[in-house]
């Protein structure tokens, strides 16, 4: 690790205490010049750090940039060497994609604190600003998911829901297949990409993106979705910053399960479990299977059907006005809130 790292380290385990530049020094085997030096690039780096005449540094409990260090301090087992974090790229599900191919193994978790082409379901994009969110991407081997892949993102769904209450104690509901949202307002997307092998075609790795927005202000959303979009930190009691480094070791713990989940003699309790947190099941919903290609005109033709329940493998079931039944495994569902 660099002198740098050692610091942040150092700092983010007293974190909101004083720690003088002298026990730095001592305790890293350094000169008190080269600590304040690394001190000084942490605070180009946006680390909010405090120094005081005879008491040394502070780490403030406000500073809030993601960092190997503070989500490994929420998450001791943490193997460091699969943690990669971006201040900016391009997509996170894109660049653990580009890992793959450089043979990244599984368990590799991708962050980075902006995305300037944030990836969405069927070719959306995601708004992903700087500082406010959470942008996550997993690389995980699941071979047995060649035929059953929406229960991942179903999994997926209840263990983005379960880290945002633990770590801020907001209770989200899911919106089929992989929207989170909290007092009808959308908080979180999820995108699940298989990436499959090309002499046998079946799939060889899953990568899993989530982007959560933590403390995004409302003007910082696209104009067409901030009707619709919301951040985490505007339903916390009391009102508060969320914390996205916790956020992140909470998630990271969940989804590192899904490799060990015996899916095969687990799914009816997954199906039961995400039931209870989905808020369409007997609400009117429209069918939109080519939504990323329709219109708003075409979208507000189609016609409203009941969602009616949800099958063993993930997909919706819907009751059409004539009473016939159907089974929903792609495209999208909108609903009027």
């Amino acid at each position: 690790m660099s002198t740098k790292n050692d610091i942040l380290k150092i700092l983010e385990k007293n974190k909101g205490k004083n720690i003088s530049g002298e026990a730095l020094a001592k305790l890293l085997g350094l000169s008190r010049a080269a600590v304040w030096k690394a001190v000084d690039a942490l605070r180009s780096d946006g680390h909010t750090i405090e120094a005081s005449s005879g008491l040394g540094y502070m780490l403030s409990e406000n500073s809030d940039i993601l960092s190997v260090e503070a989500i490994s301090k929420h998450l001791p087992g943490i193997d460091t060497q699969k943690l990669c974090l971006y201040k900016s790229i391009d997509s996170t599900n894109s660049e653990a994609k580009r890992m793959l191919i450089n043979g990244a193994e599984s368990g590799t978790v991708i962050i980075s604190e902006e995305q300037t082409a944030g990836r969405g379901r069927l070719g959306r994009s995601f708004a992903s600003p700087q500082g406010t969110g959470l942008y996550i991407s997993f690389i995980i081997k699941l071979p047995e998911f060649n035929s059953r892949s929406l229960l991942l993102t179903l999994a997926t769904s209840l263990c983005v829901c379960d880290a945002i209450e633990k770590t801020t104690g907001i209770s989200g509901k899911i919106k089929w297949v992989n929207d989170i949202y909290v007092e009808n307002k959308k908080v979180s997307g999820i995108l699940t990409e298989a990436v499959t092998d090309f002499e046998t075609g079946n799939i060889d790795s899953i990568v899993i993106g989530i982007g959560i927005n933590c403390n995004t202000a409302p003007e910082q959303f696209p104009e067409n979705v901030r009707k619709v979009a919301a951040s985490l930190s505007e339903f916390t009691d009391p009102p508060a910053h969320v914390d996205r480094n916790l956020l992140a070791a909470a998630l990271i713990e969940n989804i590192s399960k899904l490799e060990r989940y015996p899916f095969s003699d687990n799914d009816d309790k997954l199906v039961a479990e995400y039931k209870e947190r989905c808020f369409i099941l007997n609400k009117k919903v429209k069918i939109i299977k080519n939504s990323s290609m329709a219109s708003r005109a075409e979208i507000e033709k189609a016609p409203y059907v009941t969602a009616v329940d949800i099958t063993s493998d993930g997909a919706l079931i819907v009751r059409h006005r004539d009473g016939t039944t159907e089974h929903v495994s792609g495209g999208e569902i909108s609903i009027r809130l």
